[in-house]
């Protein structure tokens, strides 16, 4: 899925959250959407392999959730959809789909 275009200065809104929410099916994970979360506005924390090395790094994302979800596995792995750009990256012009898992999800305005 591509995202959907925006402008390389602009926080991504809740159209683009509903414009990139398109559910298909998938094998070994259970794909739904929430209303609720679509549109919010949040800080996502996670992380991923280092391209070409033995490592991992940590990355800091702040866009709109998508209402897209999935679970994975039993018990179930709880991962949500966002639009966003990496805090961490400065040259990370564009927004990206990036799949957070629930529990690093930091919504706007919620305290934790």
């Amino acid at each position: 899925m591509t995202p959907p275009e925006t402008d390389a200065d602009a926080a991504p809104t809740p159209e683009d959250a509903r414009a990139a929410s398109e559910i298909g099916p998938h094998q070994d994970v259970r794909y739904y959407f929430d209303e609720d979360l679509a549109g919010r506005n949040c800080t996502c924390e996670g992380g991923a392999a280092v391209e070409g090395t033995p490592v991992g790094g940590r990355a800091t994302y702040t866009g709109v959730l998508t209402g897209r979800r999935f679970d994975h596995g039993d018990p179930p792995w709880k991962w949500v959809e966002m639009i966003g750009r990496s805090d961490d990256d400065p040259a990370a012009a564009t927004n990206q789909l990036v799949w957070c898992e629930e529990s690093f999800i930091f919504l706007e305005g919620e305290d934790y």
